[in-house]
């Protein structure tokens, strides 16, 4: 997260709050610059910096070769949390407003939405509140997340 100003003297590309006590170090441009100058270190930067650019690659393939449904499917299916109890409700409720999410998960507010009503309209979601869904289908509500464009 706060690496990118080491390097290009720019921003922090986003902010973090900080919700339990944590001890944390900074390291200042001058000092990385520094520190670069020696091969282990630079080489260490390096890995860490391909790692963090695979990361990012990953989350813009999934995203690029996904349909929003699979997206909010996806996402849905990591709200339910545990496997409920046999003949007990499957609900979800989402941590933040849909448009959020929808900004979360790559979409467009409208996208999401689009996509949350068709999974009403195909009988894998029931709407309880703005929030608050009951899954009527899991084993639907799991094959949409895993569905692809390319199927």
């Amino acid at each position: 997260m706060g690496f990118p100003p080491l390097f290009d003297a720019a921003g922090y590309p986003t902010t973090v709050q900080v919700l339990e006590d944590l001890e944390a170090r900074v390291l200042e441009r001058t000092d990385l610059l520094q520190a670069v100058q020696d091969g282990p270190t630079a080489l260490f930067m390096f890995k860490l910096f391909a790692n963090r650019l695979r990361e990012v690659f990953k989350v813009v393939d999934q995203v690029s070769h996904r349909s929003a449904v699979p997206r909010v499917a996806s996402a849905l299916l990591s709200l339910v949390g545990e496997k409920p109890a046999k003949n007990s409700l499957t609900l979800v409720n989402l941590p933040v407003a849909s448009g959020t999410l929808a900004t979360a998960l790559g979409l467009a507010p409208e996208t999401f939405s689009r996509a949350i009503t068709q999974m009403i309209a195909e009988g894998i979601l029931h709407r309880l509140s703005l929030r608050r869904y009951q899954v009527l289908d899991p084993a639907r509500l799991r094959a949409q997340a895993e569905a692809s464009d390319w199927a």
